[in-house]
């Protein structure tokens, strides 16, 4: 507020005369309610937000609308804002959005120009954008600058949005049958963006959606479904536009139907009706119309439509005898599915069938099949039975010939490696034979790695990858756990791989070389199988031919260093030595001898570290240099004076050999002084 402006109306309101006046004024402004009201504002293009605002500080009802706080003022983000701001006292005032409430308009915030009874009704116009002169979408307080305590209120900035809607939001559909629903697009508070749309199915479920965007603020797209399986589904449609985002889910569900033959192996006469009855059973609260048909002329269904669930009658008459394979196919829009009904006619004859016709198995695992062997028109007598099979199947009969009466049954069991197969059982008698076959798709899963045989560091750690892949559609759940020989530590993780496919992660380590054994065993129920890896675990040693040197003051000695291979290790060791006196050659060797030389220009013991590095090996070998200003006399140096000693005279042989202990006597005990004091 203007300190200035504050202490005129200071002086105002002390003075008796202006006072009475001011009561006067209020008086006549209570009276005259036209003078606050005004009329309205110029048309504005459509879409804008039209307000009137009286201000009044000092009046009975002071405030925005005689109301304190002011009227609130609700506007959509990019909205044009059209205020019609009248002054109904005296005094001057101003509009402005208090973004920071600090109480004053700031050079960022959206302000007014001032007015007062002088200026009449100001029109002010202004767009409350969110992310520039709005920071977010909310309440935000408006004021007046001079009378920001009361002459105050809200305006609230509504970000644009949208929302989905599905029609119908619930799906009843059939197995592997498109099913749709209409998506649309709704706009909220003037949004105008682009919505991306995008979906999310349960497994086993196929879902689209078109378009993938919608612009121009609204519109429809369409999902478009096909379940694979008989069950209950949910997908979520998610539509993005920047930040804003919102979902909803479509309810699936996917029905099915079965159809069974009751008897499916019917015995009958020739020209005498003969019946089975055709059974559809509902999957998943299935509903659908079935219609129900047959490839035979000789045959009639009856009813040929059933409505979800029921049981129609399948007549047929012969003319002749034989064999008659009739084949009903029940049908609802895409979804068909069909059962066999064989009727055996006429001359004394059997039938041969096999139930499960088709298996699924584990391999290693026997699948067993009934083998059903039905008297037609009275037949007695042996029937031999004999199994053909494909190759990779073995399968044998528990009985291998069946004496008929009436009927007989023999069991087919098979065991196989992963593939498909083909088993056909045979009943001869004489020269008739009949046939059935079953069908088995043999389930498994490989277990892999590459490499099987790794090198790593001692110390170290190697992570192979271990891949399950199934055989023939195998989707269990395989368990798998590593078994290390000694000295290797192993794990694995995970330590299941779910519907049959996947990596597991081999982690293992040693801290000695050597080359170890890590078994993976992979089980799933009856199924096992193992994989064997090989782990060369490598290293290095580093040595010298002696710990311990004398030496002497600005003199080189030098001593080898020896690096050698552990188990196959063929890598460059990089040598670094941990003292600036010494130095070696080479610096680098992969599997043979450096040399160290020193060459120490004090006295002292030294302790020096060499150390060979390759990759994350690292070993080290101490040497220790006790260093002395006494030059060292190497004991082979006495021998050279027997020559000339043989013609001295035997006292002075005594002499020289008497002076020379002393001296190496005075060089050991300097040295072990030296070896102390340091």
């Amino acid at each position: 507020m203007n300190p200035g402006r504050l202490r005129s109306q200071n002086r105002f309101l002390s003075n008796p005369l202006p006072l009475a006046i001011l009561i006067v004024l209020m008086t006549m402004v209570s009276i005259a309610p036209d003078s606050k009201t005004g009329p309205s504002p110029s048309s504005p293009s459509s879409g804008d937000v039209n307000i009137w605002l009286n201000g009044d500080a000092v009046g009975p009802r002071p405030g925005w609308n005689d109301t304190s706080p002011g009227p609130t003022i609700t506007v959509v983000s990019g909205e044009t804002v059209n205020l019609l701001l009248n002054a109904t006292d005296f005094l001057s005032h101003n509009w402005y959005i208090d973004v920071n409430n600090n109480s004053q308009p700031d050079t960022n915030e959206t302000s007014s120009p001032d007015f007062s009874p002088n200026t009449k009704a100001l029109p002010f116009t202004f767009t409350p954008t969110i992310g520039q002169n709005i920071p977010s979408a909310g309440n935000w307080t408006y004021k007046c600058r001079y009378h920001p305590y009361s002459m105050y209120g809200t305006i609230r900035v509504i970000r644009p949005d949208f929302f989905l809607s599905a029609a119908p939001s619930s799906l009843a559909t059939t197995v592997r049958t498109m099913g749709t629903s209409t998506i649309t697009v709704h706009p909220l508070f003037s949004f105008t963006g682009t919505v991306n749309l995008s979906i999310t199915a349960s497994s086993g479920l196929q879902a689209t959606i078109s378009p993938p965007s919608i612009g121009g603020a609204s519109g429809t797209a369409t999902l478009t479904i096909v379940a694979l399986n008989s069950r209950n589904y949910t997908t979520t449609v998610t539509g993005t536009s920047g930040p804003i985002s919102h979902s909803l889910n479509v309810t699936i569900e996917a029905g099915d139907f079965t159809t069974t033959a009751d008897p499916p192996i019917v015995p009958a006469q020739i020209n005498t009706q003969a019946t089975s009855a055709i059974a559809v059973g509902s999957v998943n609260h299935f509903d659908g119309a079935v219609s129900l048909a047959t490839n035979s002329t000789s045959c009639v269904i009856s009813p040929t439509v059933l409505m979800g669930l029921g049981v129609s009658t399948l007549s047929c008459v012969f003319a002749s005898s034989g064999q008659f394979v009739v084949n009903v196919t029940a049908t609802n829009g895409s979804l068909v599915h069909s059962v066999i009904v064989t009727f055996d006619v006429a001359v004394p004859d059997y039938l041969v069938a096999s139930s499960p016709n088709s298996i699924t198995m584990l391999a290693g695992v026997a699948g067993n099949s009934t083998i059903s062997l039905q008297s037609i028109n009275g037949f007695t007598g042996t029937v031999n039975l004999s199994a053909l099979t494909s190759q990779g199947l073995n399968c044998t009969l528990s009985s291998t010939s069946i004496t008929l009466g009436a009927s007989g049954t023999a069991t087919l069991s098979c065991r196989g490696s992963a593939g498909v197969y083909v088993a056909t059982v045979t009943g001869t008698n004489g020269v008739t034979s009949r046939s059935s076959s079953v069908s088995y798709s043999v389930q498994d899963f490989t277990i892999t790695s590459d490499p099987t045989i790794l090198t790593v560091d001692a110390g170290a750690t190697s992570a192979p990858t271990i891949t399950i892949v199934p055989l023939e559609e195998f989707s269990g759940t395989v368990s798998v756990k590593v078994e290390a020989s000694t000295g290797l530590t192993a794990t694995v993780s995970p330590s299941s791989v779910a519907r049959g496919s996947g990596i597991a992660t081999l982690t293992f380590s040693a801290t000695e070389a050597g080359n170890y054994t890590a078994n993976v065993t992979a089980t799933s129920n009856t199924l096992t199988h193992s994989l064997k890896l090989t782990a060369q675990v490598q290293d290095f040693t580093i040595a010298s031919n002696s710990t311990a040197f004398h030496a002497s003051v600005n003199q080189a000695r030098a001593s080898s260093i020896r690096i050698s291979s552990i188990n196959h290790f063929a890598r460059t060791v990089v040598m670094t030595i941990n003292n600036t006196y010494c130095g070696a050659a080479p610096v680098e060797t992969t599997n043979g001898n450096t040399t160290l030389s020193c060459n120490f220009p004090v006295e002292g013991t030294f302790h020096i570290t060499v150390t060979g590095t390759s990759g994350s090996l690292s070993h080290s070998v101490t040497l220790i240099y006790v260093v002395s200003s006494i030059q060292q006399v190497p004991e082979t140096s006495l021998l050279g004076l027997l020559p000339i000693a043989a013609a001295i005279s035997s006292a002075a042989l005594v002499i020289s050999l008497i002076l020379f202990t002393r001296h190496r006597t005075e060089i050991r005990r300097r040295t072990a002084t030296s070896l102390w004091s340091h």
